[in-house]
């Protein structure tokens, strides 16, 4: 790729590690993803509300961007878990496949038999991406959803509510929400 068309991002991820074997981060690095190819086992989820946290790392915002309204909002007001094939209907995923890797590859193939700057420059359009003089890659078009997301971390993160969260998941015991 000549060093015009440099985009620092990943374009494809599969999700089966991630998400199949413990069901935790896949939801995030496939929403921050431009392509994702899933296993059949796969599952997604932001499940932090069930522990008194909040999906900090962009899955909020970025989940409500990519997938009709309600749908998001049910996943990430219940912490419902979304299974492979759910996450291709609704376009989470390009594909779900018995071997993601080879699919993602494939796809990666095609996307690299086109132009290289061409494949950039719509990427940074799509994305809402500038480049820096030195290639690096200034993010615009999420400025102000991390300042929301930043902004809320603190409440919820500082709350007796995600106190209790914590010690209850690691002490394996039913929670008690008190609202503070």
């Amino acid at each position: 790729m000549s060093p015009g068309a440099r985009v620092t991002n990943d374009t494809v991820r599969t999700a089966e590690r991630f998400c199949s074997r413990t069901g935790r981060g896949g939801m995030e690095l496939v929403l921050a993803a431009d392509l994702a190819v899933a296993a059949p086992r796969a599952r997604f989820g932001l499940p932090e509300v069930k522990i008194g946290v909040y999906a900090g790392s962009g899955g909020a915002f970025r989940l409500r961007a990519q997938i009709p309204a309600k749908v998001a909002m049910e996943i990430l007001l219940t912490g419902r878990m979304v299974e492979a094939g759910e996450a291709a209907r609704w376009g989470l995923v390009n594909a779900v496949a018995k071997d993601p890797l080879a699919a993602a590859l494939e796809l990666a193939l095609r996307v690299a038999d086109c132009a290289p700057l061409s494949v950039a420059a719509t990427k940074r359009i799509a994305r809402g991406l500038d480049s820096a003089p030195d290639g690096v890659l200034l993010r615009h078009g999420e400025d102000l959803e991390w300042q929301r997301s930043d902004a809320e971390g603190s409440g919820v993160l500082g709350s007796a509510d995600c106190a209790e969260g914590v010690a209850a998941f690691g002490g394996r015991r039913a929670l008690v929400w008190s609202g503070t």
